[in-house]
């Protein structure tokens, strides 16, 4: 599990490289984009009229968007969409097409809401968020790593898990 963990990190810090604005766009990063989509790891957004996969690698994952890849990578994305459970959230809507992974991953102990009703499904997906997700994952093991970042306060929510993902 560490392993998978390992490679979901450096897929997800591959990734979190190519979200750039477009004045700065380079196409190195759909090279790198078309690499992991020829080895299954990354659906992209769809395909244009050619079948070319579209990316989207301007813009900033959303919370589904990061739910989802990371169900892919797990391979847990039939699994979750199939997914029967409950969710607090009064902005996860039963006839959304994300419903069942957000129950999936809120039942499972890997993503909570931004508070206890919402869930915020359309905002940014931070990488404190992510590597939370990570953690979680890894069964939220304890960290004895010191700080070595001025932006990462003590005590707060993602502390620890952006300190295990340093320390791995």
């Amino acid at each position: 599990m560490n392993k998978l963990i390992s490679l979901l990190l450096c897929i997800i810090m591959l990734l979190s490289t190519c979200v750039i604005s477009n004045a700065a766009y380079e196409p190195a990063h759909t090279k790198d984009a078309d690499t992991l989509y020829e080895l299954g790891l990354f659906k992209g957004m769809g395909t244009d009229a050619n079948g070319n996969p579209i990316y989207g690698l301007e813009q900033k994952a959303t919370r589904i968007q990061g739910i989802i890849l990371l169900l892919h990578l797990l391979g847990e994305e039939a699994e979750a969409k199939e997914f029967e459970g409950t969710h607090p959230f009064t902005d996860v809507p039963e006839t959304e097409w994300y419903r069942a992974a957000v129950e999936y991953v809120f039942e499972n102990k890997l993503m909570n809401g931004m508070n206890a009703t919402t869930y915020g499904p359309q905002k940014t997906l931070t990488r404190a968020m992510l590597v939370t997700i990570l953690y979680r994952m890894a069964g939220a093991p304890k960290v004895e790593a010191d700080n070595v970042f001025t932006d990462v306060p003590a005590g707060q929510w993602y502390t620890e898990a952006i300190l295990w993902g340093y320390s791995n």
